[in-house]
């Protein structure tokens, strides 16, 4: 321990040589050692070297992604329960925008949720009708609405800025939406459509389907068919079973390596596939749709 401790102090002190492929080469052994530098590369943030500083800087940026895919494969739970999905989007916000506050998006749903509660009416009100007055709160009287102009933008996939633009996706809607509802205790669940991501009142009984990208309109079962047959695919019974939070999860991470292709940001995109093979993991025998 006390060797590999003295390499990395000897490898942070190079990293303020004057030589630029002495410092690239250096930067990239600290990135290979991942976490085990992190401690090191904090220390020399402190340094009255400036140069170091940068370095120590630039190192630990091209740490960060690796850092997302750990904290999202130790997301995944051991056992039956359910992925926690906030807990996911915002760990993803981290690549895109790390300065942004995991706590500030948090208070955002939080009063997102008093708000609501503050405005249902007095009388007894069911469960549906809570959810049905839920959705038009949101995507009518909070205006939070489908990007159809710049759909394919990596924004309309990080909550902080669905939340900031009122801008997203089906999917990103939708999980809005369940997040709000979560904290009311309401019964909404995704439902992961070929091509479009919609959500149910979640009765086993008799579920109710909204589309909150189209301002929460309701949806028949022959309409929700429709959306499958016009995205290429014959509709099957099971296109209507409630997606679980993984298979969520990865659909939005897919849907934004489409978006980071489309703006030629290869990397981002090759960084992106990664998460989403993390978030997978002991299922990957199974493939979410991509389509969003």
């Amino acid at each position: 321990m006390q060797n590999f401790e003295q390499k990395i102090h000897l490898l942070i002190r190079l990293l303020d040589d004057r030589d630029d492929k002495i410092r690239a080469k250096i930067h990239d052994e600290l990135v290979a050692m991942g976490e085990d530098a992190e401690p090191f590369l904090e220390i020399a943030l402190r340094s009255e070297n400036l140069r170091l500083r940068s370095e120590a800087t630039r190192a630990l940026e091209s740490l960060a992604p690796q850092k997302i895919e750990r904290k999202l494969q130790r997301l995944i739970p051991n056992d039956s329960r359910e992925l926690d999905l906030e807990e996911g989007l915002l760990i993803v916000m981290g690549f895109a925008y790390p300065e942004a506050s995991a706590s500030s998006v948090r208070k955002t749903l939080d009063t997102l949720a008093e708000e609501f509660r503050a405005s249902l009416p007095e009388e007894d009100v069911s469960a549906e009708e809570q959810v049905r007055l839920l959705v038009k709160f949101l995507f009518v009287e909070k205006g939070y609405i489908g990007n159809f102009k710049d759909y394919t933008h990596p924004d309309n996939s990080y909550l902080n800025k669905v939340l900031e633009r009122k801008l997203g996706l089906p999917i990103t809607l939708s999980v809005l939406c369940m997040l709000v509802a979560k904290r009311l205790s309401l019964p909404v669940a995704g439902v992961g459509l070929p091509g479009h991501y919609i959500i149910q009142y979640d009765s086993l009984s008799d579920p109710v389907y909204f589309d909150p990208f189209n301002k929460g309109s309701v949806l028949s079962t022959a309409e929700c068919c429709e959306i499958a047959r016009k995205s290429g695919y014959s509709f099957e019974e099971h296109h209507l079973i409630r997606s679980t939070h993984q298979e969520t999860l990865v659909r939005i991470l897919n849907n934004l390596v489409y978006a980071y292709v489309r703006a030629e940001q290869e990397d981002k995109a090759q960084q992106v596939k990664r998460f989403a093979k993390a978030v997978m993991g002991a299922s990957k025998d199974s493939h979410p749709s991509n389509k969003i």
